[in-house]
């Protein structure tokens, strides 16, 4: 991350510029895939898309240092983004669930650089994507969609739930796939896809137990308070996000979904499963929890601080 960051602080010295070279990128990229049919596009693609939407949000505001603020957390983000990754998409998406796959990848060296480097950019991506947008809505809608009383203890209360029921969703998926009973499972629709919207769920607001717990400000929080921006920015990131990544990867199939194991329907809408397009609206939640978390995380004292939290 750091050459990334490298090129980032280079090109902020001409924030036009870096407009310019970032959209060039994911652009030309996304050439590359539709056009010459280039099975990797992904890579430029996502560095693109982040240098793009990172030099734009530091047009509409200066004083946004996205990048300045990665410099600090960057080792920290970097790996609560790998493991979540790596366990969502491998372990639970490829080898639990079997919902995709990656037919180019063939060695070693594909799976490193798509887990340690293309997704976590890929993350970075969706963070500065929603950070142009929440600093966009903010100007054009302030304000709050409705009030809830005593948002911050309705939001701990749900967190706390949510903390509770974690080991259920962690021996779940463990449950199904020792049994071989996820094949069974996936033929009662109603069952299976009431199993994915509580997983869903539960690892959706997973980091925010832990932003609470070290005194940051969980995205929940937002989200119950009503917050215009926040609904707006994460809504539009996610579904721009999905057309974007999406659709242009149907010309190339870098990676394929197996819609006959896809919970709550099979359709799909310009090549791409309809469950997918909602799914990154979670996806965008996840992503800027994990910088959020990387700002208030603090050394030691981890299960100290949940318990104290959470159970006192």
């Amino acid at each position: 991350m750091s050459y990334l960051l490298s090129l980032r602080k280079f090109l902020r010295v001409h924030p036009y510029f870096a407009t310019f070279f970032g959209g060039g990128l994911f652009v030309l990229s996304a050439i590359a895939a539709i056009v010459w049919r280039f099975s990797y596009f992904y890579s430029s693609f996502v560095i693109g898309l982040f240098l793009f939407f990172d030099a734009a949000t530091h047009l509409l505001d200066k004083s946004i240092s996205f990048s300045s603020n990665l410099s600090r957390i960057g080792k920290t983000f970097w790996m609560v983004l790998f493991f979540f990754i790596f366990f969502t998409d491998l372990v639970a998406g490829q080898i639990i669930f079997s919902v995709w796959q990656y037919p180019p990848y063939k060695g070693f060296i594909n799976w490193v650089l798509l887990y340690l480097i293309i997704y976590p950019v890929g993350g970075l991506s969706l963070i500065a994507m929603f950070r142009f947008f929440d600093l966009l809505f903010g100007k054009i809608f302030p304000g709050k969609f409705f009030q809830i009383k005593e948002a911050a203890r309705f939001t701990k209360k749900t967190l706390k739930i949510i903390l509770l029921a974690l080991p259920v969703a962690m021996m779940i998926p463990v449950g199904l796939y020792f049994s071989k009973l996820v094949e069974i499972f996936a033929q009662n629709q109603v069952l299976y896809s009431f199993i994915f919207i509580f997983l869903f769920f539960e690892w959706t607001f997973f980091f925010d137990i832990l932003i609470l717990a070290f005194g940051g400000k969980p995205i929940l929080l937002d989200l119950i308070r009503g917050e215009k921006k926040v609904f707006l920015a994460i809504l539009v990131s996610g579904l721009l996000g999905a057309f974007l990544h999406e659709v242009i990867n149907t010309f190339v199939h870098e990676w394929v979904y197996v819609t006959k194991n896809f919970p709550v329907t099979p359709a799909t809408f310009l090549g791409v499963p309809v469950v997918v397009f909602v799914a990154w609206i979670p996806l965008t939640i996840v992503c800027v929890q994990a910088y959020r978390l990387g700002t208030v995380i603090k050394e030691g004292g981890l299960l100290e601080t949940l318990k104290k939290e959470y159970f006192t």
